[in-house]
């Protein structure tokens, strides 16, 4: 087996319960939403951490499992390969010191930069969880919080990304399909289109080429 498929499988393997995937959703949404509030800018937040997990609900067995299923490490999972440009999803899976506040009864994972800007705690060792996009060719690399690029997406296309969220729920709980996800996806791309000129060499124009130019999706069987 690849080291591709090996990353895939332990990532799908730890997301099989969909509780985790839900977990995951309704902490973008909330983290979103309070750094609008907040007027933060979630520049390179955890997107959960111990603390925010049981101030979503989730009880301490649940916790544990969360963490437990995911060994500490970075895994890649490729998203757009094309003409010698290649962007990642990293997900990255550490235990460090992280800043935290509350917001709207919820703990909100903030970065250094944000805990200037608000009341904040200081949490000294605690699991988090990154999510990131990394691109590379020609030797260099850059990397964005995956938080960071929605929240952008949204300051932008207000509603956007509450509503892609509302599918991927859907998805994991079976009442909607997964092709509805590539009707965004496309939707997402059309609106960026000119700025993503500038970054890949193509810019899928249909489902078939986001399809082509996707690993994951194509993982995915979507």
């Amino acid at each position: 087996m690849s080291i591709e498929k090996q990353v895939m499988y332990t990532i799908f393997s730890w997301a099989e319960d969909k509780r985790i995937l839900k977990a995951i959703l309704d902490s973008i949404e909330k983290t979103i939403i309070c750094c609008r509030k907040l007027g933060l800018e979630c520049r390179d937040p955890p997107v959960l951490t111990t603390g925010s997990l049981y101030s979503l609900g989730y009880h301490q067995y649940f916790v544990r499992m969360f963490w437990d299923k995911l060994p500490l490490g970075t895994y890649v999972i490729p998203l757009y390969k094309q003409s010698g440009f290649i962007f990642n999803m990293e997900i990255q899976h550490d235990i460090a010191s992280t800043y935290e506040t509350t917001c709207n009864n919820m703990i909100v994972p903030i970065d250094f930069i944000d805990a200037r800007k608000t009341y904040s705690t200081h949490a000294p060792h605690t699991h988090r969880l990154f999510l990131r996009i990394s691109g590379a060719a020609g030797g260099n690399v850059i990397k964005v919080n995956l938080l960071r690029i929605l929240y952008l997406i949204e300051s932008s296309k207000p509603k956007t990304v509450f509503r892609l969220l509302d599918i991927l729920r859907k998805i994991v709980y079976g009442e909607e399909e997964k092709q509805n996800v590539l009707s965004i996806a496309i939707e997402l791309i059309r609106n960026w289109e000119n700025y993503l000129e500038f970054i890949v060499p193509q810019v899928p124009a249909s489902r078939e080429e986001l399809r082509k130019m996707s690993p994951l999706l194509r993982w995915m069987r979507i």
